[in-house]
């Protein structure tokens, strides 16, 4: 039975063997070069593969986050070079104006580095999962973490309708109540206003 838990240690061993696997998972990648070095560290791997050149960075067990933010870092660096490289090797495979495509290959990629893969422009960054089986580097392309379902949205309620007025048998809104004629008298006696006879006929 194969062991799958060896891991050879050393970083020359894996890339070694991550430069040997990678056509079978990049379709007609061509490894050009290893630990070139760029502005502030060095590329892992440098290829090329469907007119467009290829960085490779490999991630140790604990150093996906780092390895990936350099690797982003590569890619920025290498394409305004792509045109110097060609003049001095012009079999290069690429043009001066191909696309620079990055591919993330590490034994645990981890969620984190996944999801921020995904963040990625689509195609930018390949995740592959590297494994020690055996003595030999085995390769395979790495899902993503699953996607959340959707929250459905909440639903919304059907706004009060107002209420119609009143009805008669018939069908007809009942007439507002009549509030009555408004009373002019003020509830006094003719004694208490002091009239006299004659101003009491006039009144009349």
């Amino acid at each position: 039975m194969a062991d799958l838990s060896a891991d050879p240690g050393e970083r020359s061993t894996w890339l070694r063997g991550i430069a040997k696997r990678l056509p079978e998972v990049v379709p007609g990648f061509r490894p050009l070069a290893e630990g070139w070095l760029a502005d502030r560290s060095r590329i892992d791997l440098l290829g090329a593969a469907g007119g467009a050149a290829v960085v490779v960075g490999f991630a140790p067990p604990g150093h996906e986050l780092e390895t990936l933010g350099r690797l982003l870092a590569h890619i920025h660096w290498a394409r305004p070079r792509l045109g110097d490289w060609l003049q001095l090797s012009p079999e290069l495979g690429f043009g001066a104006d191909a696309p620079v495509q990055g591919v993330f290959v590490g034994p645990d990629l981890g969620p984190e580095a996944l999801s921020a893969i995904q963040a990625l422009p689509p195609g930018l960054v390949t995740p592959i999962h590297a494994r020690w089986v055996g003595g030999d580097v085995w390769l395979e392309t790495s899902a993503g973490p699953p996607t959340p379902a959707p929250m459905p949205p909440p639903e919304r309620t059907a706004p009060a309708q107002p209420v119609p007025p009143a009805a008669t048998p018939w069908g007809e809104p009942q007439p507002a109540s009549d509030p009555g004629p408004s009373p002019f008298r003020t509830g006094l006696t003719d004694a208490d206003l002091g009239l006299s006879p004659a101003e009491r006929a006039e009144l009349d």
